[in-house]
């Protein structure tokens, strides 16, 4: 340098150097932008992004970014079939970042060949001592780059039970159901995925599918949320959004998946509904040009829906009362396919229209028609519980029917129906061939068959016991042919075998019920019912060879009866002593009849309740020679005796009359004392006074039990009901009715029932109705008390004192009347003005004389003063 370089260089001032900067920090927003690229696939610009933050950077955080923008590209290039790019990358990688080369190994064998990279993948995870960072970056790898799910499931590399492998099956099966058809909560828990799991995000896919089609927009969201965005699951999280109606940018792929879905639906959802406005006007015209604009659309925008978007429009038109040849040649000319799917809308349709008893045959029917598609098509077998509750709803339709219409329904429907060849026309070859002729099979329509026909596709008890029910109700004359059917299809089932026995039973046949209760024990031997059947045909078998005087077939039957269980509760010893000692007068061995005597006298305690008992025996084994004198030889009480031995009939089922020598005397007895009889024997006493008529004794009885114990509050009700005369209605309808709210609270079922039947044998069309209706507690009471203080016998009809007030033409000025008539219901007022007064009048006398009839005649055969 010469001198005056040197003194300009002096001179000059010196420009100092900038700082150098720190490294600058990765933003969140940032992360949050890589994340988001690769999330939607985008591997290369998120690479591109990485580079410029890492050069800006320089740090572990950014280092760690560039990575995963790396690894998320090399298997982009591998998927995209550039090998020598994706080798090229590779190698970069692993010479300018030595630490990421085992993550690059795990990455590189998810694309190394179809057959063995997932099984390089997770192989190592078999191994127990595998490095935790290792294990954590092969589960991150399954999370963020594989997508066949299948692929994991059948990985040989890992045994059967591997959770990995349990967990991607139950996906595998979770994502076909969920886009096939409706799932259940229960089916979305998938309990084989923990949270964290590498396949989680998966399941929250699958609960976003299912709340998506449930039309659950806020749910699906949220379990969108809950997607990692690194997953490989989150790909299509951009397309489930825009399904919501939330903007996105989609790929092609996800766009094409969203068009497949639904995404572009909405001209034709518009259409559908301009239509269903058009078909509520019943605008046929502009309805059927509405029909061929919606079939065009869905035939551009979704053609795999069309079939059954024709179906479900033909169902509507017709509910809508358009013609359908107009509907068939708007739909395509041919209308729609009449396959398994359009006979289950078209049996729906009917179900929901208003129901008469030709729409119900018809709609019973269609059902038929849709199983007959349904087992061809393989929806279900042709025998199964499918095909049994299809069978068990049709027999449920036509037991909507009275019975009466049902049968007469069902022969004019034969008559009428033109048949459903006329669905058929223009019908493909393979729907054609399972036409039937026009002609009807009323076996379709018939409960009997219909039941049979379920049970033999699914025989099970349950199946057979409505078959039953329903045979009891409206066919009794087919219960025993059931109950045999049932039986040699379940022989392990006791119920059809109780069945035959009682029927066997009740018939005199005491031989074949006895065959029956032994299968019985055979299959149930601890069983109540059947423990008191064998109690209960020995005492038959016994009795009848007593009446034909075969004692020598009696003694073995009598001599197990003593060795029962049964015999040995209450006081049924005495009535099988009371057997012998007929069998013995039978046969006039008169000592061995005293001890037998005697053994009936042991047990009972009381003179007139043995002789009761040996006469009840006597009377039931029609024995005519000497019997026990009933006169009252002392003055000891008589109603505890006869109660005695009138509740051991009643227990064993014969009835054992009340003396009219006796009578009297118990009258007076409970007139006197109601408390000295247990509530049994009061009620059976009760029961046969009831049994013979004489009225005033039973009223006695029920006087006496109403005065005792609540607990036979409810019985002795029932028996003073049927114990008042005809006019004292008004009580007997509040008996009723307080004795049915008690049995009802105390679940006396049997109760229940006897007065039920009561009522349906006894009881006129204007019988009382008060035992139908709940009452209250007050009420109960108010009904108990005003009985209790009624303990006499009403003495004579108070209606018969003076004269009526109604004249001849049934009108009345009285204020009763007036009153009536003021608050009479509208409906009753708008019946009058329809049909007018004298029809009115006439209608009601001729109902009420028929009433008034009925209770006379059922009066006469009281004997009211014994």
């Amino acid at each position: 340098m010469s001198r005056e370089q040197k003194i300009h260089a002096e001179q000059t001032p010196r420009v100092p150097l900038s700082p150098i900067k720190p490294p600058g920090e990765v933003t969140p927003q940032e992360k949050a932008d890589i994340a988001s690229l690769l999330a939607n696939g985008d591997s290369g610009l998120a690479l591109e992004q990485a580079k410029r933050i890492h050069k800006r950077c320089r740090t572990a955080a950014s280092e760690a970014l560039l990575l995963e923008a790396y690894l998320a590209r090399i298997p982009a290039l591998a998927n995209r079939g550039l090998e020598n790019e994706t080798n090229a990358l590779i190698q970069l990688v692993s010479e300018r970042y030595p630490a990421a080369r085992e993550r690059l190994r795990t990455v590189t064998a998810l694309f190394a060949s179809a057959g063995d990279g997932i099984h390089d993948l997770l192989r190592p995870l078999n191994d127990e001592m595998l490095a935790p960072e290792r294990r954590m970056a092969i589960l991150k790898s399954i999370r963020c780059r594989v997508s066949d799910l299948s692929a994991i499931s059948e990985c040989s590399a890992l045994p059967d039970g591997h959770p990995l492998r349990i967990a991607a099956a139950a996906l595998v099966r979770a994502l076909e159901a969920v886009t096939t058809s409706p799932m259940a909560d229960a089916e979305l828990a998938l309990p084989e995925i923990s949270r964290q799991s590498p396949l989680a995000p998966w399941k929250m896919l699958v609960r976003a599918v299912a709340a998506f089609y449930r039309r659950e927009d806020s749910l699906c969201e949220k379990y969108l949320a809950a997607i990692e965005p690194d997953s490989v699951a989150a790909r299509l999280v951009p397309g489930l959004q825009t399904l919501l109606g939330q903007h996105q940018t989609l790929s092609p792929a996800a766009l094409t998946l969203v068009n497949q879905v639904g995404g572009t639906l909405e001209e034709l959802r518009s259409g559908l509904e301009k239509l269903d406005k058009l078909l509520n006007r019943r605008d046929q015209s502009e309805s059927c040009r509405q029909i061929r604009s919606v079939v065009a659309e869905c035939q551009t925008s979704c053609p795999d829906l069309l079939e059954r978007l024709k179906q479900h429009i033909s169902i509507r038109c017709m509910r809508a009362g358009l013609k359908r040849e107009r509907v068939s040649q708007a739909l395509g000319g041919w209308g729609s396919l009449k396959n398994a799917y359009f006979w289950k809308l078209l049996a729906r349709a009917y179900e929901q229209s208003k129901q008469t008893p030709d729409s119900t045959l018809l709609t019973c029917y269609v059902w038929e028609e849709f199983r007959r598609h349904a087992v061809h098509e393989g929806w279900f077998p042709e025998k199964g519980p499918e095909a049994a509750t299809l069978y068990l709803h049709i027999a449920d339709l036509i037991l909507h029917l009275h019975p009466d219409d049902a049968r007469n329904a069902r022969w004019m429907f034969a008559a009428r129906f033109p048949g459903l060849a006329s669905y058929y026309e223009g019908q493909p070859a393979e729907i054609r061939a399972l036409m039937l002729p026009n002609k009807v099979d009323l076996s379709v329509i018939d409960p009997d068959n219909v039941f049979a026909r379920a049970c033999e596709a699914d025989p099970c008890s349950e199946n057979f016991q409505r078959w039953f029910d329903w045979t009891k109700q409206q066919a009794p004359r087919l219960s025993d042919t059931v109950a045999e059917r049932w039986f040699a299809r379940i022989p392990e089932d006791v119920k059809p075998l109780l069945h035959l026995m009682s029927s066997a039973e009740k018939r005199g046949a005491f031989q074949t019920a006895f065959d029956y209760m032994q299968r019985a024990e055979m299959i149930d031997g601890v069983s109540p019912e059947v423990r008191k059947a064998r109690f209960r045909l020995l005492l038959s078998m016994a009795t009848r060879h007593l009446q034909k005087k075969k004692t020598k077939l009696a003694w073995p039957e009598l001599n197990q009866l003593a060795a029962l269980p049964q015999t040995q509760q209450g006081d049924r010893r005495a009535y099988v002593a009371a057997l012998n000692w007929v069998g013995c007068m039978i046969l006039g061995r008169e000592e061995e009849a005293e001890k037998e005597r005697s053994d009936v006298f042991a047990v009972l305690n009381n003179e007139i309740a043995t002789r009761l008992v040996l006469r009840g025996a006597a009377s039931a084994c029609k024995f005519q020679g000497q019997l026990p004198d009933l006169s009252q030889d002392s003055k000891e009480p008589v109603t505890a005796a006869v109660g005695r031995a009138c509740a051991l009939g009643e227990d064993v089922g014969v009835p054992i009359g009340i003396p009219a020598k006796l009578s009297a005397a118990i009258l007076r007895e409970l007139t006197a004392n109601h408390g000295t009889i247990e509530l049994q024997a009061l009620y059976a006493l009760g029961e046969a006074a009831l049994h013979q008529e004489t009225h005033k004794l039973a009223y006695a009885a029920s006087a006496a039990g109403l005065a005792g114990s609540p607990a036979g509050h409810a019985r002795f009700l029932f028996l003073r009901a049927r114990a008042l005369p005809y006019w004292e209605d008004l009580r007997q309808d509040a008996c009723l009715g307080a004795a049915s709210e008690l049995a009802r609270r105390q679940r006396d079922h049997g109760l229940l029932d006897k007065i039920g039947n009561w009522r349906d044998e006894e009881l006129g069309p204007l019988g009382p109705v008060a035992s139908d209706v709940s009452m209250s507690t007050e009420e109960v009471d108010r009904i108990l008390q005003q009985e209790k203080a009624k303990a006499a016998f009403p003495a004579s009809n108070p209606n018969t004192d003076g004269a009526t007030h109604v004249d001849e033409d049934r009108s009345c000025n009285c204020p009763a009347c007036l009153k009536f008539a003021e608050e009479a219901p509208e409906e009753f007022v708008e019946f009058v003005n329809t049909y007018g007064p004298e029809t009115v009048t006439q209608a009601l006398a001729e109902l009420v004389d028929e009433e008034i009839k009925h209770r006379k005649k059922k009066q006469q055969k009281r004997d009211v003063g014994f």
